[in-house]
């Protein structure tokens, strides 16, 4: 264990090492038998905690409720930009001159889909087709092209 690591864990378990997690305590107890400067630190913390133990438990009086309260309204934080601000940033106004070429190329696209579309599917004419009852009772119309394309020839 390093006197760093140690640093680290008398910071988060406290001077009591058998507190510790058994594996770092091994580790501390061991750094403590070859390092004065580790051991030290822990009676300094050792120190600390028993000085801070021997004082009163007080309840905050209102004043000192009301400074900790206004200390967010005092020192604000800046919020991180959310997506909306994101992408403004990212696509800025540098879209808007082909918004127009955009919503035109688009529009020229679906009409052009939608006529398409429509010459695929033929609308059968009653006249001069054939139907059939299917078995669930519903009409099948067969549409007879012969006769359209004979006109055309």
């Amino acid at each position: 264990m390093t006197p760093d690591r140690f640093a680290d864990l008398l910071d988060r378990h406290g001077p009591d090492l058998s507190a510790w997690p058994a594996p770092d305590r091994a580790a501390a107890e061991s750094l403590l038998a070859r390092d004065p400067a580790a051991r030290r630190m822990l009676e300094t913390d050792r120190l600390l905690a028993d000085a801070l133990s021997d004082l009163p438990a007080e309840r905050a009086g209102p004043a000192l409720r009301q400074a900790v309260l206004s200390i967010p309204l005092a020192h604000p934080r800046v919020a991180a930009p959310g997506l909306g601000a994101r992408l403004q940033g990212l696509l800025g106004h540098a879209w808007r001159p082909f918004a127009g070429g955009m919503a035109a190329a688009c529009s020229a696209a679906l009409v052009g889909f939608v006529l398409g579309y429509a010459q695929l599917v033929s609308v059968p004419d009653l006249t001069g087709s054939q139907s059939a009852d299917t078995a669930s009772g519903d009409t099948l119309v067969y549409y007879d092209t012969s006769s359209d394309l004979e006109q055309f020839q």
